[in-house]
């Protein structure tokens, strides 16, 4: 049953290459295209360019590094033309061996779509890297950059960067292998109780689910996009030494067929025996529809408290 559902779920993932999903609003259209070339799928985010500004074979060169993308998005800005505009945006570029290049500026887009119907699509944009390291900025940075005027030159002034910590890459590790439909792998990652008589500190309850309940959970998932904000190091507590700390996250979702939902919430993060970072509970809560401007992806991973959600761990 197992196998048949994985093959199910990767026949799903090939149907949709080179598809692309229209968008209402131009972060939706910046949100998928960024999703697109993080599966991979240049076909169909080459589908949001305008062909005679881009050429099919230097993008997909452009992108030869590229392990996935995080796009934060500002609000619109009128163009000049009723049906166009400017989005300004901050994007991670993550790439092998930790490195992230960090780039910011701002995006054209037009409405080619039927009114009142929107279907937003890529014009041209204007990014300048900002840095290429294991840092990026800190979330104050975040906010200044997606507040820049796009009808004026971009000038980004010099930013101040933190190096981000082992609890955001055991993340990405994490919603790596499910994008990459590698269940298996991303469910390896959930801590467990050890078996035969538990020691003192062992996990006494075990939240993961059944492999074929987890991977059947994202079924209808073609990617998930990870926001995270400060890790809130909690400590071992009474009968729980594995237990570490909390992450807040934001997740954005696409589904297969282009529905965009965002969630907020926490994930418990303890260690394996063998002192490997694992995950041992979550708690998740639909944020709103569609794709959250940067600046609420910013603001509400600074106001999560996780302690405070009650989460079993």
């Amino acid at each position: 049953m197992r196998k048949l559902l994985i093959l199910i779920i990767l026949l799903s993932a090939l149907s949709v290459q080179g598809q692309t999903f229209p968008q209402r609003t131009a972060q939706g259209a910046i949100q998928a295209y960024y999703k697109a070339i993080s599966q991979r799928d240049y076909v169909s985010a080459y589908n949001f360019l305008t062909p005679t500004v881009w050429q099919f074979q230097p993008f997909v060169s452009s992108f030869a590094t590229t392990e996935y993308l995080v796009p934060y998005m500002g609000e619109f800005q009128q163009g000049e033309a009723p049906l166009s505009g400017y989005v300004p945006v901050v994007v991670f570029n993550y790439q092998p061996q930790n490195i992230i290049q960090t780039l910011a500026g701002c995006v054209f887009l037009t409405d080619r779509g039927p009114q009142p119907n929107a279907l937003w699509y890529i014009e041209d944009m204007n990014l300048l890297p900002l840095s290429q390291d294991t840092y990026t900025p800190i979330a104050s940075d975040i906010r200044n950059l997606l507040n820049i005027d796009c009808s004026v030159q971009f000038a980004p002034e010099a930013i101040t960067a933190v190096e981000q910590d082992e609890a955001t890459r055991f993340l990405h590790e994490y919603f790596t292998a499910i994008n990459q439909q590698t269940y298996q792998a991303a469910h390896a990652l959930w801590l467990f109780p050890l078996p035969g008589q538990q020691p003192n500190g062992a996990p006494a309850t075990d939240f993961r689910t059944p492999l074929d309940q987890f991977a059947s959970g994202y079924f209808d998932t073609y990617h998930i996009t990870l926001y995270t904000g400060t890790y809130q190091f909690g400590g071992a507590t009474a009968g729980r030494s594995y237990l570490e700390g909390f992450m807040p996250v934001v997740l954005v979702g696409q589904e297969f067929g282009g529905q965009i939902t965002s969630f907020s919430g926490c994930y418990a993060l303890g260690r394996f025996i063998d002192g490997r970072m694992g995950i041992v509970n979550g708690q998740l809560a639909v944020l709103q529809d569609g794709v959250p401007l940067g600046q609420t992806v910013v603001d509400t991973l600074a106001n999560l408290d996780c302690a405070a959600l009650g989460m079993s761990f």
